[in-house]
C-alpha cells in the first residue's frame, strides 16, 4: 500500500476520532436523536466521516499524492457517510 494513502487515511482516522463526536454532540443539541442507540451509532458515523473528507482530500493533495490518492478517499468517505445516514433514517423515529 502506498504511504501516502496511509498517511491520508490515518489523518482522516485522528480527525474523525477527535471532531466526530464534538460534531455529532453539537448536532444533538439542534435536534436530538430518537432514534436509540443504533441511532446515535449511525448518527456518529455519519459525523465522524464527514469531518474527515476535507482533512483528507487536502493531507492527500499536499502529500503529493494527487487526485488518485484523493478521490478514492473522499467517495470512500461520502458513501460511508450516505450508508449510514440511510441506516439513520430508517431506525428514526418520526415525532409529530
Amino acid at each position: 500500500m502506498d504511504d501516502t494513502l496511509l498517511q491520508t487515511l490515518a489523518v482522516c482516522a485522528v480527525f474523525a476520532l477527535i471532531f466526530g463526536p464534538l460534531t455529532a454532540r453539537s448536532s444533538h443539541r439542534h435536534k436530538p436523536v430518537s432514534g436509540g442507540v443504533v441511532g446515535h451509532a449511525f448518527h456518529l458515523i455519519a459525523s465522524m466521516a464527514f469531518v474527515a473528507v476535507l482533512p483528507g482530500a487536502l493531507t492527500a493533495l499536499i502529500l503529493g499524492g494527487g487526485f488518485e490518492v484523493a478521490f478514492p478517499v473522499i467517495i470512500g468517505l461520502v458513501i460511508v457517510i450516505f450508508v449510514s445516514l440511510l441506516g439513520y433514517a430508517a431506525v428514526e423515529k418520526t415525532t409529530s
